[in-house]
């Protein structure tokens, strides 16, 4: 979740995707909150999740809207959702220090997956019968608001 504050101080979310695109974003914290109780099951309980995978996913689904509306509430000043180019996006990651193959890679995550709703999924079963994610992204942005607050322009 804690990759979009390169463009909010200047007023948008910007990414290479429609603005309506779905994803469910997970908190890194109920990432470890989940991997935390996995190790914490007895022996017995912990074999039956030996060797699976799982898909580990956000409560709710949320677009480029979403997040504007939620900085925008938290902020108390009007951020839009914009499309922008692959390109743009991936030579704005570079000139904010990732390295090019890192900046290319996450863009097409964007524009492989999020833009073609590969990316609003629940978490497994099994996920939300352990330690269901329940983070949102309102709750984080509203958390994370004042990092970025300092650097709008007036």
């Amino acid at each position: 979740m804690a990759d979009i504050f390169g463009s909010v101080p200047q007023g948008v979310v910007a990414y290479p995707l429609h603005p309506t695109s779905l994803a469910r974003s997970v908190d890194v914290r109920d990432v470890g909150h989940l991997a935390a109780k996995l190790l914490m099951l007895s022996p017995d309980e912990r074999r039956k999740h030996q060797g699976k995978i799982y898909d580990v996913c956000g409560p709710e689904a949320v677009s480029t809207t979403d997040v504007a509306a939620h900085f925008s509430a938290a902020l108390g000043r009007p951020i839009a959702a914009v499309q922008i180019a692959a390109e743009e996006w991936s030579g704005n990651a570079e000139k904010a220090g990732f390295p090019g193959w890192l900046a290319q890679a996450v863009c097409r995550s964007f524009t492989d997956f999020w833009d073609k709703g590969l990316l609003d999924v629940p978490s497994s079963p099994e996920v939300l019968e352990i330690f269901p994610p329940s983070r949102t992204l309102k709750a984080w942005i509203e958390e994370h608001a004042s990092l970025v607050q300092a650097e709008l322009p007036a």
